[in-house]
């Protein structure tokens, strides 16, 4: 009987730890909202003891790097890996005609405004409604009716604008067509392993700035400096969990904080496997005072 005990302690131990995170990190208004809608939308799904204890030394790392740059090179960073990732990885598919059509965009809103009755993630959210909004801004512009023709004819794009307006085309359609292709459930599990890869990769590439520089800022009590914690978030359902995720205040931003400008390049690509050492204890922060330059639009760069 003790020993059946024994068993079924260690068993409960195993569920919580898959299905209940003691600690929730809120990333604060040194990271991008992109960053923190990935890292609360992150912490939704069940997790393994190893998986949690990589989170952790994910944050840690995160949590460094931002001490490390200043607020506007830390976000430029960030985002630029995030949407990198997104569309590296997006579905590879050959886009169907009938997506170059004008009524796409309100089949997705009416898709994305019965799926948010679910627990949609935050991240995911976000991710839909800024592809409705870019997919919006290139359906506008004077090359699309000229796209459509070549595109349902099967005729050949004339020159580098009209090749380049297709591929940024295509990058959005690509998601937007798996979207609506599957469930909500099915959806959020394809982008789950996306998010994924991307906090992976701003971990790689986080640390290996961090040891290049040698501005590595763990602190020796091992405390966080730029993420809020809390208990697991409470549970909330449908639209009510969605506006709360998404609610700047309940992650402890402030309401009047300005919205940031879209980045719309793309950067060139990087070794993906990397064996990046761990970086060295240096507690000495660094005092930037650059100005970051301006993000140019470099979308007809290879990303494949």
């Amino acid at each position: 009987m003790k020993i059946f005990l024994i068993i079924l302690f260690f068993i409960s131990l195993t569920m919580f730890t898959l299905f209940a995170a003691d600690t929730f990190y809120r990333p604060n208004q040194d990271f991008p909202l992109e960053f923190i809608y990935l890292i609360n939308s992150m912490q939704e799904k069940r997790a393994t003891p190893a998986e949690t204890l990589i989170f952790k030394q994910q944050i840690k790392s995160f949590d460094n790097l931002a001490t490390s740059l200043e607020v506007q090179k830390n976000h430029l960073f960030i985002k630029s890996e995030i949407y990198k990732v997104l569309f590296k990885l997006r579905p590879k598919r050959e886009i169907s005609k009938d997506s170059y059509q004008e009524n796409l965009l309100s089949l997705v809103k009416n898709k994305l405004t019965e799926d948010s009755k679910n627990n949609l993630s935050a991240f995911t959210v976000w991710f839909l409604e800024a592809l409705i909004t870019d997919i919006s801004t290139l359906f506008s512009s004077e090359l699309f009716k000229p796209i459509q023709i070549m595109v349902n004819t099967n005729q050949p794009l004339k020159n580098d604008k009209e090749r380049n307006y297709k591929k940024k085309l295509d990058l959005c359609l690509a998601w937007i067509e798996l979207y609506l292709n599957l469930n909500a459930e099915e959806f959020e599990v394809e982008l789950f392993t996306v998010m994924s890869k991307i906090t992976e990769r701003i971990y790689q590439y986080g640390n290996l700035y961090l040891q290049l520089t040698n501005s590595s800022t763990s602190s020796l009590t091992n405390d966080l400096v730029h993420f809020n914690l809390s208990e697991k978030q409470p549970d909330k359902k449908g639209i009510a969990y969605i506006n709360y995720l998404l609610d700047l205040e309940n992650m402890g931003l402030d309401k009047d904080r300005p919205k940031e400008p879209k980045l719309e390049w793309l950067p060139s690509d990087e070794p993906s496997n990397a064996n990046i050492p761990v970086p060295k204890e240096n507690n000495q922060k660094k005092s930037p005072n650059e100005t970051e330059p301006v993000p140019i639009n470099d979308w007809p760069i290879d990303i494949e």
